[in-house]
């Protein structure tokens, strides 16, 4: 029920492959290098994702959970 979720899921199942071929193989996926700049916008990003989608007026009331169920 949180879109954000769904959305990071293909990196997740990537990150989640490349560990298990790190782990049967020796080495893994490709990995790309975030610099500290992307990462902390990738925090700023979930962080106000998280205070957006709790604000009681529409649009963002389509981002609360079960929302989308509603309609």
């Amino acid at each position: 029920m949180n879109p954000l979720t769904v959305m990071l899921l293909p990196f997740l199942i990537y990150g989640l492959i490349s560990e298990v071929l790190i782990r049967l193989r020796g080495r893994g996926l490709w990995q790309p290098t975030l610099s500290a700049r992307q990462i902390c916008a990738l925090y700023a990003a979930i962080i106000v994702f998280g205070v957006v989608r709790n604000l009681p007026m529409q649009p963002f009331a389509w981002l609360a959970p079960g929302a989308m169920l509603h309609l």
